[in-house]
């Protein structure tokens, strides 16, 4: 009688065992994917982080409003803030680069006493990044728009 290559001692094929390990891995494979997909239904997906505030506390280089210099700021940004502070954080923007105040006094007396605030330049237009002009812009436009 030939022996068949196919067979083992216990008179089960290769393959039919082979086919069984591949059963019980895919079960098992299966079964770790089902409770990945659970564990990650009930996990609580990360918050992201805060904008930055809109009044920060008073710094020595920053000033009063760092967001305006930080970020694009929107409507809803000023709509949070009294017309003082959107008009103090107007001139903040120029303020940082030594803006001198001549035309408003109130500005003028108010960066005064500010320790960061060193008047150096009559003209800091071309000093502005693109975030701040945008921003001095809007804060502009809504003053108009709002603050009588």
């Amino acid at each position: 009688m030939e022996k068949n290559l196919t067979t083992e001692t216990s008179g089960n094929s290769f393959w039919d065992s082979t086919l069984g390990v591949v059963t019980k891995v895919t079960a098992f494979l299966t079964a770790v994917t089902g409770l990945i997909v659970a564990v990650k239904a009930i996990v609580p997906k990360p918050s992201p982080p805060p904008a930055p505030p809109i009044v920060s506390r008073i710094c020595d280089v920053c000033g009063r409003y760092p967001v305006a210099w930080q970020r694009n700021l929107t409507n809803d940004d000023l709509k949070k803030l009294s017309a003082e502070e959107r008009k103090i954080m107007r001139n903040e923007i120029f303020a940082r680069y030594g803006y001198i105040f001549t035309k408003s006094e109130d500005m003028k007396e108010y960066f005064s006493k500010q320790v960061w605030y060193k008047p150096i330049n009559s003209n800091v237009d071309n000093s502005l990044s693109p975030i701040e002009k945008s921003n001095a812009e809007l804060i502009l436009s809504y003053e108009k728009d709002h603050d009588k």
